[in-house]
């Protein structure tokens, strides 16, 4: 049963530990890896809650522009910071003024996530690969993007599926994201932004988005998939195993 998961912290509103979730004979284990969305307004006394927490390595997912325009430094305090960009191709805001504009950034933007983890099989990998060789050090790691909703997202699905834990749980996990970012970066985006539907729809985080990513890995299988992608058996197993209780 879980009974806590959010950090909170005052400059991120949508950081929360991935533990506590039951998978198998066991759970998730607390305390191992978290999820957030943009970490460029931590405050010193956040920062020193990351340290407390043990996180050693921090994933950056967002686009290397996005990087540029939101920089942190975690390095300061003791963290390592590792870029692994989970999309592809930029793509601009739409003018609030052109409704045309609007449906093309929209339908740009309806986010695939069986695409998305297509695109990036190399940064997948890596990923995983970041995070078992931290958690196999005994140490914690945070992964964020910059609404902690889509790229965030999909490796805590991947995280949470290679526990075996229920797609319902997951999706209910997933679902969290549009009630923090209520409270915390959809508030820091300038109102004339907010206005636009499509930015809207894109800030919301509902089932359809991350189903169709579950319903992948259901068929393929989870191991398989990732297997397909350039993981060993002998490397996922052991990540299952570090991601869970004892």
């Amino acid at each position: 049963m879980r009974t806590a998961c959010r950090m909170r912290l005052q400059g991120a509103g949508n950081v929360r530990d991935l533990g506590g979730y039951p998978c198998g004979e066991t759970i998730t284990a607390w305390q191992c890896c978290y999820r957030s969305d943009m970490l460029n307004n931590l405050t010193q006394e956040d920062w020193k809650k990351l340290q407390e927490a043990d996180i050693q390595l921090i994933l950056d997912l967002r686009s290397k522009t996005e990087q540029i325009q939101a920089p942190y430094d975690s390095e300061r305090y003791g963290i390592a910071r590792v870029s692994l960009p989970f999309m592809k191709e930029e793509v601009p805001l739409a003018d609030s003024l052109d409704e045309q504009a609007q449906k093309r950034f929209l339908d740009s933007m309806k986010l695939d996530y069986v695409d998305m983890v297509r695109a990036v099989p190399e940064a997948v990998c890596a990923a995983l690969r970041h995070i078992r060789n931290t958690r196999k050090a005994g140490h914690a790691v945070l992964f964020h993007c910059t609404a902690g909703k889509d790229r965030t997202g999909i490796l805590a699905a991947l995280l949470l599926k290679l526990c075996g834990v229920c797609n319902e749980d997951i999706l209910a996990d997933y679902q969290v994201s549009a009630t923090y970012n209520a409270l915390g970066v959809n508030r820091m985006l300038p109102a004339d932004v907010m206005a636009i539907p499509a930015v809207r729809a894109l800030l919301d985080s509902t089932p359809d988005m991350l189903q169709p990513l579950l319903t992948m890995l259901d068929e393929a299988g989870c191991f398989s998939y990732l297997k397909s992608i350039g993981m060993r058996q002998d490397e996922l197993e052991e990540l299952s195993a570090l991601l869970q209780e004892p």
